[in-house]
């Protein structure tokens, strides 16, 4: 038995567990019935087409120019030499020789030109022969691995991952759930080399995930895939996550993996039992100890410390998806601390920069975004500007500031309202430049308007702010999700309780007032409960818990009574009813005694608190939320 349990323990060692969004249908989730089926040949020849089968007459073709090229360019040289002239009979021609000679200069000046001609269309011949015989020899390996199952990373995920053999991959598939499994596979079988991680290269990735630009140029190999149910909220209780759902890939912290170990038994015993079924909370809170059971690798997420009450949660681990993808965008409904949050994480993460002498305000630069915002002005700048070689635009001129900076002083872009406006319309030719993998000057782009050279640094960062409620564009674009990283915002009613359970509040004769601070917080969340249901909105249209925060940068109670009827009757209780007039069908009973106690409220009068508690009060007791 003693044997036994070392050889259990050795193959603990060392494994890791990732989270990756299979669900995703604009990235590498394109293909997810095959990640976790077998692809096949004939999979591969779906993707590449024709290319495919004519990959080795491509190749003969163009060797067989190249050939021609060779011949032509001797036979250019030759008739070079038969032109040849006498210096002496050029420097010093008879009147009647003069015509002959300029006749045959000419003559020798486009035979030149011809040959040069030849040489550059040799010299691309020969590359093109390169590149479809290096080509064709990926594919040949890649197709010496079918059938196969397998899941592409970025260079930056291949790069901070440290992906090896025996490591397990939950494939999140939406619905709160994470419905299959996948253990890594080494590519040699004869090696213990951490040769676990393929590169296929940009153009074949292209081409089996759908993308741009090569973002998922290498390839994770698994040995086999377990079908699962496993609640993504058991896995957001281990790893402390606020919200239930996996936001891109990325490793499960050292706190759930120990957790998780200690209640299964190791990642065997959790495997198993994830295939019967694991969907209910487990009754003892997640362990504290963040001592690693076993060998650990370093994660890639920043260590950031957010204010007690800050507006969004885990700035670290955004921190972390905005160092790794280049691009985040915060989306979620009015009041989820969206923008206050943003300025935070960039703050707070430029100070990081301890040895860069440069103040973290002046290396964030903030805009908004509207419907009319063109590439032009986002990148050139005005029509005004004097000097053509200085960006003024918001993009232009981060980006000149960044490549002017130490490579190692990071710069951020803030983009409110991101939602309002074409993303392809705003970046133009620059949306290609986005991916970590094309940025720097071998990928620069010549502007339209003033013709400067222009590239995005791989030091500068962008953050969008999208407003969820705003229609048309509840649904996040797909061309957005694919290159910002999509970061979901939503009430957060514990933090709220927190702060004001802990707060002051005061009448206007400087009293102790008697209001319930938890009343104030189960009412937001019967308003948003109407509204998720009536609306059928899945949390894109809800009231955020800023709404009644006193101030923009933290979540702070407010602490009298007269602004808190202010708060409800100018704020909250008016954008309820402007969410709730897009339903065109009759209201209950309930709800209509409901909206009319609301515009008695919001009124036009002197409201004090008295008249806006019976109508939290009266939220309060429908909500089903427990704080």
């Amino acid at each position: 038995m003693a044997e036994d349990s070392a050889e259990e323990s050795l193959q603990e060692q060392g494994r890791e567990i990732y989270l990756a969004p299979a669900s995703n249908p604009e990235a590498q989730g394109r293909l997810q019935d095959k990640v976790v089926n077998e692809f096949t040949e004939e999979d591969l020849d779906q993707c590449l087409g024709e290319e495919w089968q004519n990959l080795e007459t491509r190749i003969k073709r163009s060797r067989i120019e190249l050939i021609h090229n060779k011949k032509k360019k001797k036979d250019l040289e030759e008739s070079l030499e038969e032109f040849k002239i006498d210096d002496e009979e050029r420097k010093r021609p008879s009147q009647k020789e003069k015509s002959r000679v300029e006749g045959i200069s000419r003559q020798q000046e486009q035979l030149e030109e011809s040959r040069i001609v030849r040489a550059n269309s040799m010299r691309r011949a020969g590359e093109e022969v390169n590149r479809l015989i290096s080509r064709k020899e990926r594919l040949d390996a890649f197709k010496e691995k079918l059938p196969a199952q397998f899941w592409g990373v970025t260079a930056k995920q291949k790069e901070d991952a440290n992906i090896s053999k025996g490591d397990i991959f939950l494939f999140y598939e939406g619905d709160t759930k994470y419905r299959h499994a996948a253990v890594v596979d080494s590519l040699d079988d004869d090696s213990d080399s951490s040769d676990e991680i393929w590169e296929a290269g940009p153009e074949l990735s292209d081409e089996i995930w759908g993308t741009e630009g090569g973002e998922y140029p290498y390839f994770v190999f698994f040995s086999e895939i377990r079908e699962i149910d496993l609640s993504s909220k058991v896995i957001a209780h281990y790893a402390d996550h606020d919200i239930d759902w996996v936001m891109g890939f990325m490793r499960l912290n050292d706190q759930a993996q120990n957790a998780i170990l200690d209640k299964y038994d190791g990642y065997e015993g959790f495997l198993n039992k994830a295939e019967k079924g694991i969907t209910d909370l487990p009754d003892t809170e997640p362990s504290t100890d963040t001592t690693p059971s076993q060998p650990q690798k370093t994660s890639s997420a920043p260590d950031i410390e957010a204010s007690e009450y800050s507006p969004l949660q885990n700035i670290d681990q955004l921190a972390g998806q905005l160092e790794q993808e280049g691009q985040i965008v915060l989306a979620g409904p009015p009041g989820t601390g969206k923008l206050p949050g943003a300025r935070e994480l960039a703050e707070q993460w430029l100070r990081q920069d301890d040895e860069i002498d440069i103040d973290p305000q002046s290396r964030i630069l903030e805009t908004k975004v509207s419907s009319d915002l063109s590439s032009t002005t986002f990148i050139d700048g005005t029509e005004e500007q004097t000097d053509a070689e200085l960006l003024t635009g918001p993009l232009g001129h981060i980006s000149d500031l960044a490549i002017a900076g130490p490579d190692d002083a990071k710069y951020v872009l803030l983009l409110e309202d991101f939602h309002r406006g074409d993303c392809r319309d705003i970046f133009g030719e620059a949306w290609s430049l986005l991916p970590k993998s094309r940025r720097g000057r071998e990928h620069s782009i010549r502007l339209d308007r003033s013709r400067v050279e222009f590239w995005i640094p791989e030091n500068m960062y962008i953050i969008g702010i999208v407003d969820t409620s705003e229609q048309p564009r509840r649904k996040l674009p797909s061309a957005v999700s694919r290159r910002f990283r999509p970061i979901v915002t939503s009430p957060l009613y514990d933090r709220l309780w927190e702060a004001y359970s802990e707060a002051d509040i005061e009448t206007d004769d400087g009293e102790e007032s008697d209001i319930d601070p938890q009343d104030l917080v189960l009412a937001l969340h019967t308003l948003n409960q109407i509204l998720e249901e009536r609306l059928e909105s899945s949390g894109d249209v809800q009231l955020g818990h800023m709404y009644l925060s006193s101030s923009d940068r933290e979540i702070r109670p407010y602490e009298d009574e007269r602004a808190l009827a202010d708060v409800w009757r100018y704020d909250i209780l008016p954008q309820f009813r402007s969410f709730m007039r897009e339903i065109d069908d009759s209201e209950s009973p309930e709800e209509e005694d409901l909206q009319h106690r609301i515009q008695e409220v919001v009124n036009p009068g002197d409201t004090d608190w008295s008249e806006v508690q019976g109508i939290v009060e009266l939220l309060a007791e429908r909500s089903s939320y427990d704080l």
